[in-house]
């Protein structure tokens, strides 16, 4: 299932070496789970910072 919705990021935790799994809040879908590859690469390891929108 894909989500496209402005979200806050509220956590993320590693998985695997370059993955990572983000929790997010949706004012739509509440509180949202998701597999994001590359979460901890240069591109976006500096926009999945708790808080940020």
């Amino acid at each position: 299932m894909q989500v496209r919705a402005p979200a806050i990021v509220c956590a993320i935790r590693p998985h695997g070496e370059t993955a990572g799994i983000v929790r997010l809040l949706t004012a739509d879908h509440g509180m949202v789970a998701g597999y994001v590859a590359g979460a901890r690469g240069r591109v976006l390891r500096p926009v999945l910072i708790p808080g940020n929108l």
